[in-house]
């Protein structure tokens, strides 16, 4: 919220507010709170209430799977976009290549970036390509970027998904990381906020025209679903039975603004509540956290979205649960 960042268990209770920071994202495990400070990054333990510094000026790319190290780009004037490496612990980084990492595979092998080349082929503006994280040099360029979020990789790292070509009619494709598979699992007139890996690495959910972004499940080696829904940005249960989804410009939702799930078996759909855009999945996939607007302020809400009860939790504009906490190891 406004000011900073407070960190608290579920129910409100133990609340610790960290002035002057805003949300980034949890590392896997729920190890690190990645936390903007002015133009730089900070790592926040929540367990002994540790704040690490981080980069001065940049910007966050991805966790390392074994939450031990980062990737951020600088922020400079001029010349081309460089991914760097930082270990949390020593404070030490290095260059790994040239772009902006956008994933880190869960192998820990390949980081994939964004990068404009400057011999730009044909008026093309952003490529997506992956780099060896043991400095090996190693790169493999997979095509221009129609667009790009956050999750490249699946579960078990195979794969890179990318709205593909340009900004109009991108096409979402599946590049195998071994370079011998590059399917087209989609052809769009636009594709609508986030996309984003089944827990279990096997599916992709979108929302894209035709259609007044409707909701789509597809697979690199499946049919494409269509849902019954309308909607943006879906985001899976952790459990994988539920997406959860902003609503459609295009098919105005009431109440406005509501956050709804769709069954992703039965295709039954619930209301969750009206949200200023920002929600977050229990580690269950019992509950749902959201941000409601109240008047000129927002509040915190925990919503069981199969019975409709809610709570109210605490002040806030964003919330951000964490993920299961779990020992984590090197790959």
């Amino acid at each position: 919220h406004d000011g900073g960042v407070t960190v608290m268990r579920p129910d409100g209770t133990d609340a610790r507010f960290l002035p002057g920071t805003a949300t980034e994202s949890w590392s896997p495990g729920a190890v690190w709170l990645g936390l903007r400070v002015g133009r730089g990054m900070a790592a926040y333990d929540p367990s002994n209430e540790e704040m690490i510094p981080l980069f001065e000026n940049g910007i966050f790319g991805a966790w390392s799977p074994d939450a031990t190290n980062i990737t951020y780009t600088p922020s400079r004037t001029g010349g081309l976009s460089e991914v760097w490496i930082q270990e949390i612990a020593s404070g030490e980084y290095r260059i790994l290549g040239q772009g902006t990492a956008v994933d880190w595979s869960s192998d820990g092998e390949w980081i994939a970036a964004v990068w404009s080349p400057p011999d730009l082929p044909g008026g093309a503006s952003r490529w997506i390509h992956l780099l060896r994280t043991d400095q090996s040099g190693d790169v493999r360029d997979l095509g221009q970027l129609g667009g790009v979020s956050q999750g490249v990789f699946p579960a078990d790292s195979r794969w890179v998904r990318f709205w593909a070509g340009s900004a109009l009619y991108p096409k979402l494709r599946a590049v195998s990381v071994d370079g011998t598979e590059d399917l087209l699992l989609h052809a769009s007139l636009e594709f609508g906020g986030l996309t984003s890996w089944s827990p279990t690495g096997d599916d992709i959910a979108f929302a894209a025209t035709p259609g007044g972004f409707q909701l789509y499940i597809t697979s690199p080696h499946r049919a494409t679903r269509t849902l019954n829904a309308f909607g943006v940005s879906p985001r899976w249960s952790p459990d994988g039975a539920w997406l959860g989804y902003g609503p459609s410009p295009w098919h105005p939702s009431t109440p406005p603004n509501a956050v709804r799930v769709i069954s992703t078996r039965s295709s039954q759909k619930l209301l969750v509540g009206e949200t200023n855009g920002s929600f977050s999945w229990s580690p269950d996939s019992q509950l749902m956290a959201i941000a409601a607007p109240e008047g000129s302020s927002n509040g915190i809400y925990l919503v069981d979205f199969k019975t409709g009860e809610k709570r109210r939790v605490a002040d806030g504009d964003r919330v951000l649960w964490s993920p299961p906490i779990r020992e984590l190891t090197s790959p």
